[in-house]
């Protein structure tokens, strides 16, 4: 059976390149597991917790690929492909986070521009498996394989919906890399107060 699922969630939208002109990727959270989503869902955490480390093998070979919406079947479509998958990670509350790079494939530019424009996309989880119906919701059981995050319209996970990054934001992302520790606290108070005040 093919399972979906959708997360509406504030990410973060990065532009790389000094200017803003490189790629464009989008972090956030991508899934979440033991709470019950807007499709009656429930994932275990062993469950994700396997896909996902699973799904770093092709995450590390950039095939992690994923579409502009969700097709009818669980197979990728090249000719769909909008974006690759270039971290996923998981903390002790439950939530998959990711990071995703926007291609400059057809459907890629379309989903760059939907975000240009302040359209506001879901993350969504694709994978085949079976569903155990416990009370009120279905358990997604043993047999669940993950095959890909798509950018979807319409989630099914409560707080998956990008925001873009402003240049400052950027910049101080990229300079922290090579800033002593006692600048980037600096440099991050600096930039609160600029947006907060």
């Amino acid at each position: 059976m093919l399972l979906t699922e959708t997360y509406i969630n504030n990410y973060d939208v990065i532009k790389e390149g000094k200017d803003g002109s490189g790629r464009t990727k989008l972090r956030g959270l991508f899934q979440r597991w033991n709470a019950k989503n807007e499709n009656g869902r429930v994932y275990p955490e062993t469950i994700m917790k396997r896909e996902c480390d699973a799904y770093q093998n092709l995450i590390g070979e950039r095939r992690a690929m994923g579409e502009l919406e969700h097709p009818d079947d669980p197979k990728i479509h090249l000719d769909r492909v909008s974006h690759v998958i270039t971290e996923l990670s998981y903390d002790d509350k439950g939530d998959v986070l990711g990071e995703l790079e926007i291609l400059t494939t057809p459907c890629g530019k379309i989903l760059q521009e939907l975000i240009n424009n302040g359209v506001k996309v879901g993350i969504s989880s694709r994978g085949v498996g079976s569903l155990q119906e416990v009370g009120d919701y279905l358990v997604v059981q043993e047999d669940y394989k993950m095959l890909a995050f798509d950018v979807v319209a319409e989630p099914s996970t409560q707080g998956a919906f990008p925001e873009r990054l402003s240049e400052d934001v950027i910049r101080f992302i990229n300079d922290t890399k090579t800033m002593k520790p006692q600048n980037v606290r600096k440099e991050l108070s600096k930039l609160v107060d600029k947006y907060l005040s």
